[in-house]
């Protein structure tokens, strides 16, 4: 009997990890990549990710292209703007500079994040499949934690909620409409004039840039969403490993097994950042440039009817980048700290089972800096954040330094751009 009953909590503990796997708790969010045309994969929602396949001739593949290229021409479009605009008289204008640039760097960003979740998706199945071997042979030692996959969704829900709210505020900061056409043309007018300063303003292009421009907006949170859910799911597994030595007395043999383990989560680590320094360098890259426009032009004075809304907008705006960019750098710093939190137990390893796999365990906890890069450029770790808050004060100072002294040059030609 008791044999007879020993396969009911086997099996649902299997259940439990394959719920918990990163496969499976990614699934709905990279449905919502798909809309976008982001990370174009069959086989999100199946039971194993041996069934992923990247196929670029099918309809997920086609709308992926398909989303390249119109954000490209859009970059393209905002890029003449650009051309046109950008001059030794547009910084003595108050919001000159970002007017002159945002569209620019706001649809490049979409079209190269589209290009980079492309490739991606090429490299994802081998990923997902080193990812679930790994997660197999950590939870021989300790079990997955039963929230994992309820954190992710949580993760998601929270900054997709937040971003829907921030995006409300920005239409309603724009011109209102009695009816559809009209609303359409005023908005697409009032906050794509970059586009509309090449081309000629017809209802259907208005509903095409529209749409376009919602999809650059998600793909911008995605990115960022994307990055958090990988650091919070790496950082998990290191936590397993962790707490399987930091609550256990390992004796001489679990030692060698301890140190396989390691090896294969340092072996993810790098084989994730080979993967996705690029989203990482986009995403701070990206959030650095819109930091430091909208604090620029949120020091100074908006000269419009609906003030108090704008100002409202702007706050919640600025607000919502900010912390989203602290969390990426949190999320994905918290690889490199979770990857050190085990050695207090492998110096207190006690003399009787420490081995040569313990010496070499500790050696490379010790001495390997495993952290996630963007583009090998910089490491993101806890200092970090220190960094990019010193660099937003840097560049913001000299932006305002050299908008003032352009001012002072041309008193007459200093005014805001709304």
């Amino acid at each position: 009997m008791l044999k007879a009953n020993k396969p009911g909590p086997d099996k649902s503990l299997q259940r439990n990890e394959k719920k918990n796997s990163l496969h499976s708790s990614l699934g709905p969010v990279l449905a919502l990549a798909h809309l976008c045309g982001l990370l174009p994969v069959h086989g999100i929602f199946a039971s194993n990710p041996k069934y992923l396949r990247y196929k670029l001739n099918s309809y997920l593949g086609w709308y992926s292209a398909t989303i390249f290229f119109s954000m490209a021409t859009l970059a393209g479009l905002s890029m003449i703007h650009t051309a046109r605009s950008l001059r030794s008289d547009t910084f003595s204008v108050l919001g000159g500079l970002a007017g002159a640039t945002a569209g620019t760097i706001f649809y490049a960003n979409a079209a190269v994040a589209t290009y980079l979740f492309w490739r991606l998706a090429s490299r994802w199945r081998p990923l997902m499949l080193q990812w679930a071997a790994v997660e197999h042979q950590i939870r021989q030692s300790h079990p997955t934690p039963q929230k994992a996959r309820l954190k992710t969704l949580a993760l998601t829900g929270t900054v997709l909620l937040l971003a829907m709210a921030e995006h409300g505020l920005s239409i309603s900061t724009h011109s209102k409409s009695n009816s559809l056409t009209e609303w359409v043309k005023n908005y697409s007018l009032s906050s794509h004039p970059f586009i509309f300063s090449s081309l000629e303003y017809s209802f259907a292009l208005g509903v095409a840039v529209q749409i376009l421009s919602r999809i650059a907006t998600v793909t911008w949170n995605f990115t960022d969403l994307f990055l958090m859910i990988i650091g919070q799911s790496l950082t998990l597994r290191f936590d397993q490993f962790n707490n399987s030595i930091l609550k256990h007395t390992l004796t001489r043999h679990q030692w060698s097994g301890a140190r396989t383990q390691f090896a294969s989560l340092a072996h993810l680590t790098r084989s994730v950042d080979a993967q996705i320094s690029g989203i990482i360098f986009l995403s701070f890259a990206n959030n650095l440039y819109f930091i430091c426009m909208q604090l620029l032009n949120g020091l100074t004075p908006y000269e419009g009817a609906d003030r108090m809304m704008h100002s409202v907008y702007y706050w919640a705006s600025f607000s919502f980048l900010l912390s989203r960019t602290a969390a990426v750098t949190i999320y994905l710093s918290n690889v490199h700290v979770a990857s050190k939190n085990g050695l207090p137990a492998v110096y207190a390893c006690p003399s009787g089972t420490f081995t040569q796999d313990t010496e070499r365990l500790l050696n490379q906890m010790s001495s390997d800096e495993l952290s996630l890069t963007g583009l090998g450029l910089f490491h993101v770790t806890r200092s970090f954040l220190l960094a990019v808050a010193g660099a937003i004060a840097t560049y913001e100072v000299v932006l305002i330094q050299f908008n003032v002294a352009i001012i002072q040059t041309n008193p007459g030609n200093a005014t805001k751009i709304n």
